[in-house]
């Protein structure tokens, strides 16, 4: 039997003033503000730990979160967490910066994928990215 039910998991760049995700998407550019990743929970049924882990392209973790949740009463089953990553610290991080990003949700072993490019490269009015020899739709 489940302790925690995984209800949503996505990426956005934003969130409303509800904590709702506001314009869900996986594809970034350096000149986003943040990559959030937000998820949505129901019925903790005993105190529980939650992380996320942030891999770069290189898949080297580049931070963890680590929560701990209280039972949610029946009144209120959902619940809401999010870890963000602001993209103007990519400038501070000594490791490859561009390219498929991952995360892990744990203890549900959830994986998911995001990019993020730079803006150099990336076609707005055409909304692809162009690479040496590819280009890939958004």
């Amino acid at each position: 039997m489940a302790v925690i039910n995984l209800v949503e998991v996505c990426t956005c760049s934003a969130l409303s003033s509800e904590f709702e995700p506001i314009d869900k998407r996986s594809l970034f550019c350096d000149l986003d503000d943040n990559v959030i990743i937000w998820v949505k929970i129901e019925k903790v049924k005993e105190d529980s730990r939650i992380k996320m882990e942030w891999y770069n392209p290189s898949r080297v973790m580049v931070f963890s979160i680590d929560l701990s949740l209280k039972k949610t009463p029946s009144s209120r089953p959902f619940r809401y967490f999010w870890g963000f990553m602001e993209l103007k610290l990519l400038n501070f991080l000594e490791c490859e910066k561009y390219g498929v990003w991952s995360f892990i949700v744990k203890p549900f072993n959830l994986k998911k994928e995001f990019r993020i490019v730079n803006s150099v490269c990336y076609d707005y009015s055409k909304k692809f990215i162009k690479t040496n020899f590819i280009s890939i739709r958004r």
